[in-house]
């Protein structure tokens, strides 16, 4: 009888319990398309921008890709894929040209309770 009960009590526990992954990995892009810094003005009062965001749009072929802190799923199955995201960045004079080979850490976390969420930070260009 106890041991029912125990088994029990390890079988509601473990369907408590919520399993986690995440995956962050830095790839390697390819850059295929010339792409400048983009200013936009997100809040604009009596003809004033009070907040700006930068972006650019990062398109290319993810030519290698490696763990950057827990990667469970691994990182492997990004190399080959293309690549193509606008990303919010710091500085507003960053050019990309054909040819380079930009460095972006991309995170994707997920759990039993929430959705996946993605984060993509540039990390620079490969000299």
């Amino acid at each position: 009888m106890i041991l029912k009960l125990l088994l029990l009590l390890l079988i509601s526990i473990s369907q408590l319990s919520w399993a986690s992954y995440i995956n962050s990995c830095n790839l390697d892009i390819d850059i295929l398309e010339n792409a400048s810094a983009q200013i936009s003005c997100l809040e604009i009062e009596e003809n004033i921008c009070n907040d700006e965001a930068i972006s650019i749009l990062v398109s290319g072929k993810i030519i290698n890709a490696r763990p950057s802190g827990r990667a469970d799923k691994g990182c492997r199955q990004y190399i080959g894929q293309n690549y193509r995201q606008s990303l919010s960045i710091d500085d507003p004079k960053l050019n990309l040209k054909r040819g380079d080979v930009a460095v972006l850490n991309e995170t994707f976390e997920e759990d039993n309770r929430n959705p996946i969420s993605r984060y993509t930070l540039f990390v620079g260009i490969k000299k």
